[in-house]
């Protein structure tokens, strides 16, 4: 199973980066040129009716980094690692700049 690894560096998350199973993220969205979000289960309550956690990623070509990151993030990597790092200025995600995360409520 294949986790991914947001590095929050923006809003009042920032600091704390997330593991979160890869099965979990139901959408990922192109919310407009910049800006992409992706959407996964309430961890605090999974079965109750409140809203979803995201992680809302600013870059440069939002869809760009949408579409790699839904490649990505199905595939698997048979004796390598399992754990994608999602992460501002690094090579696989250069466009991305912030990384925020929203709790749901």
């Amino acid at each position: 199973m294949r986790h991914l690894h947001f590095v929050v560096n923006d809003g009042s998350n920032q600091g704390h980066e997330l593991f979160i199973q890869s099965d979990q993220v139901y959408k990922v969205e192109v919310e407009s040129a910049t800006v992409a979000k992706a959407y996964f289960r309430n961890s605090t309550a999974p079965n109750e009716n409140v809203s979803d956690d995201f992680v809302t990623i600013t870059a440069s070509d939002a869809k760009a980094v949408a579409l790699r990151l839904s490649q990505l993030m199905v595939g698997t990597n048979v004796g390598g690692s399992s754990v994608l790092t999602v992460k501002a200025a690094t090579p696989k995600f250069a466009e991305i700049s912030l990384i925020a995360y929203t709790p749901g409520t």
